[in-house]
């Protein structure tokens, strides 16, 4: 009896099996073949190729949900998210929200780097650690507004006004602090 059954796929259609046939591009050569135009649908008088037929309210509350930030808006002490856009030899260029343009000049970076600059500065130290060693373009980093001129912010990078007004209640697992590392220790054995 299975012997006779016939194979039926899901959907009722049979299987179609195509016979092999040799063609003169056996090879594999490209060959010119011609393109199926596709038709065009009409659209309607009203259509303006959007899905406005389906949405017939529109919600007023979600046009002014969010204000874009320019700098007439930015104020001093303001902390935003930015993001390295160029590494010069003395300061740091952020892309921030909105096209702004921010400036992180070397001494606002760490008391520690400030440190090492004045060492640097007054020959006790031989070389510092560049800022293209310890900043990368495309870098996210958080900032704090210093000072607003009319087309430029000058920012600072500095933990202790990064974050300035943080409690240690606010900390848990995932969250990512800027800090700076005061003093290294060596282990020690006995």
């Amino acid at each position: 009896m299975a012997d006779t059954e016939e194979y039926f796929p899901r959907g009722g259609k049979k299987p179609v099996f195509k016979e092999f046939k040799q063609t003169s591009n056996f090879l594999g050569t490209l060959e010119r073949t011609e393109k199926k135009k596709k038709k065009l649908k009409k659209k309607s008088e009203g259509d303006d190729g959007y899905l406005s037929d389906e949405i017939s309210e529109f919600d007023v509350s979600t046009k002014n949900c969010a204000v874009g930030l320019s700098y007439q808006i930015v104020k001093e002490g303001l902390q935003i998210l930015g993001r390295v856009s160029q590494v010069l030899e003395t300061r740091l260029q952020v892309s921030l929200p909105c096209r702004m343009q921010g400036t992180v000049m070397a001494c606002h970076i760490s008391d520690a780097y400030n440190k090492l600059l004045e060492a640097y500065v007054g020959d006790q130290v031989d070389s510092i650690k560049e800022l293209r060693h310890m900043f990368r373009p495309g870098q996210y980093v958080a900032v704090r507004v210093l000072e607003v001129d009319r087309a430029n912010l000058m920012l600072s990078l500095m933990p202790q006004h990064v974050n300035q007004g943080k409690v240690h209640t606010e900390i848990e697992k995932g969250l990512s602090v800027n800090c700076l590392n005061k003093q290294t220790c060596s282990p020690t054995f006995i």
